[in-house]
């Protein structure tokens, strides 16, 4: 994993997949003083490949939480994504695809 911004040791982590954030914020010396911890989800599960910025106090990032993504990956718009799209989203497989998918596609019809 790789976590930057807001932490007192910035870095590429190795740590198992069943870990969570607030564990690898831990193995990373914690929060500076000028994170912005509430705008963290401490209880998400990490894996492999995991971005993760902590944000400053003040700063807005999106919707308030923390970004993670594949370094790699272009944005996804996940109004218009594909299932193949999706996939390439980190914790999304081929069930929570698809599901998105149809849930995408039953408030379009609601829509019309």
């Amino acid at each position: 994993m790789y976590i930057c911004g807001e932490v007192k040791r910035p870095g590429v982590y190795k740590i198992d997949d069943d870990k969570r954030l607030i564990d690898l914020i831990y193995i990373a010396g914690g929060f500076t003083e000028n994170a912005n911890s509430e705008a963290v989800n401490l209880a998400i599960k990490l894996k492999d490949e995991d971005y993760i910025r902590i944000p400053a106090k003040g700063i807005k990032n999106g919707n308030g939480e923390v970004v993670l993504s594949n370094i790699n990956e272009n944005k996804i718009n996940i109004n218009k994504a594909t299932i193949e799209e999706l996939k390439k989203l980190p914790r999304i497989g081929d069930s929570l695809a698809r599901r998105i998918i149809e849930y995408r596609e039953k408030m379009d019809n609601l829509k019309e």
